[in-house]
């Protein structure tokens, strides 16, 4: 008998599901289980657990996502050689789940090995739709884009799949802003967002995860198209959903702080990025690139606001926080800058020797016309503080003519790459 009808409520899940109608066909998948379970029917079992799983992420039930991923995974250890694409995909969905629930560096992990059992998604299975979103998510971690923009588009093309896996889509449609944000084309990345937002209205519940991600990520767009109170809008949004995600509220706080920042209200933007960094503290503490880039931002509110030794302590902890990273163009950029406004500060309340030492830290990794105004201000420093043999030799490697100046005219540069997906 449960050969006959686990396939028989599949199907009936499947028709309400086109319909968005969650819970009923949840109830049809469970009975669907069951069958496949009781019966041996491995591959449709698997297929229906990662379903299962699927709408309990769109419903905010990401434990029991989790464990019902976990078992798919554990019965796709039974199929043959073969089901390489099948194990592949649900690595690639586990990444997804580990991501979304703000842990980025297992979610990396999955898509890594994801992509490392399968680096194409299966073509012989019925579920191409769902294999190609999910294996272009496990592209785009890899920085692969234009394999994962065909991926996420071919997907997205498969109706019959794509018409009832809603979460699959959004995610698809975000994938792809997020390829448009990184390669510069804003309007288009808008484009893919406002159409994730229309698919989602009136389906999703007011109170979904999703909401909170989709806001957040549209007003870091709008922050690098320069559009100020479009991306505050968002970020406010995105705040005000992002009660259960403090990943989510992390990031936007920075946003908000960023978008006051270019607005140039240093208070407000003071006020949000300390909820930011006390949200990062308290919950990502590990992921010293972000602390660093919010500590950097938060200086540069300080020193908008008027308050320099605020913002000595916060170049501080940036500088700190960014020396134990790993290697990275983003890393060096912010640790640059860090070092540099921390040294004009220094220079702004005349304490002349431990400007002279963050000028020096930073020296080696600067060249061109920047390193030589670095020797200019080192030679200004040692003047000041009487050393004439070592301002001798900056004044002759910086180039520019030996002068006193009042004020160094501080590097208050607001420019940083966000890391946030």
């Amino acid at each position: 008998r449960c050969q006959v009808w686990a396939p028989r409520a599949d199907a009936v899940a499947k028709a309400l599901l086109a319909e968005h109608q969650y819970t009923s066909a949840y109830d049809y998948l469970k009975t669907a289980e069951e069958g496949y379970e009781k019966e041996g029917m491995t591959e449709p079992l698997v297929r229906t657990l990662q379903t299962m799983s699927s709408i309990d992420q769109m419903l905010n039930r990401n434990e029991q996502a989790n464990m019902l991923l976990q078992r798919a995974v554990d019965a796709a250890s039974h199929l043959g050689p073969d089901a390489l694409p099948v194990r592949s995909r649900l690595l690639a969905a586990q990444g997804r789940l580990a991501r979304t629930t703000g842990r980025i560096p297992e979610s990396r992990e999955y898509f890594k090995k994801a992509l490392a059992l399968c680096s194409q998604p299966d073509k012989t299975t019925g579920d191409l739709a769902l294999a190609s979103i999910s294996m272009g998510e496990a592209m785009l971690e890899a920085g692969r884009k234009e394999e994962a923009r065909e991926l996420f588009l071919k997907g997205l093309s498969g109706s019959e799949n794509a018409s009832y896996l809603l979460n699959d889509c959004l995610n698809a449609l975000r994938g792809l802003a997020r390829i448009s944000t990184e390669q510069g084309n804003y309007e288009e990345a808008l484009a893919y967002l406002y159409q994730a937002e229309g698919a989602a209205r009136g389906v999703l519940p007011a109170d979904h995860a999703f909401w909170a991600g989709l806001y957040d990520q549209r007003g870091w767009v709008n922050i690098l198209r320069k559009a100020a109170p479009e991306a505050r809008a968002d970020f406010f949004k995105a705040i005000s959903n992002s009660s259960a995600s403090p990943v989510i509220s992390a990031q936007s706080r920075e946003g908000l702080g960023k978008a006051w920042l270019d607005a140039g209200e240093g208070g407000k933007a003071r006020e949000n990025l300390e909820k930011a960094l006390q949200l990062r503290k308290s919950h990502f503490g590990s992921d010293l690139l972000s602390l660093g880039r919010v500590y950097y931002s938060l200086g540069l509110a300080c020193d908008m606001a008027g308050d320099r030794d605020g913002a000595l302590i916060a170049y501080a902890g940036a500088v700190d926080s960014l020396l134990k990273c790993v290697e990275g163009a983003e890393r060096r950029d912010l640790l640059v800058q860090s070092y540099l406004c921390k040294a004009y500060a220094l220079c702004d309340g005349e304490q002349w020797k431990e400007a002279a030492e963050a000028f020096e830290a930073v020296l080696p990794m600067l060249e061109g016309e920047q390193r030589s105004e670095n020797y200019k201000q080192l030679g200004r420093c040692y003047d000041e503080l009487g050393m004439k043999e070592k301002a001798d030799d900056c004044w002759k490697e910086s180039g520019f003519p030996r002068v006193r100046m009042a004020s160094p005219g501080r590097r208050t540069s607001v420019k940083s790459r966000s890391s946030r997906r």
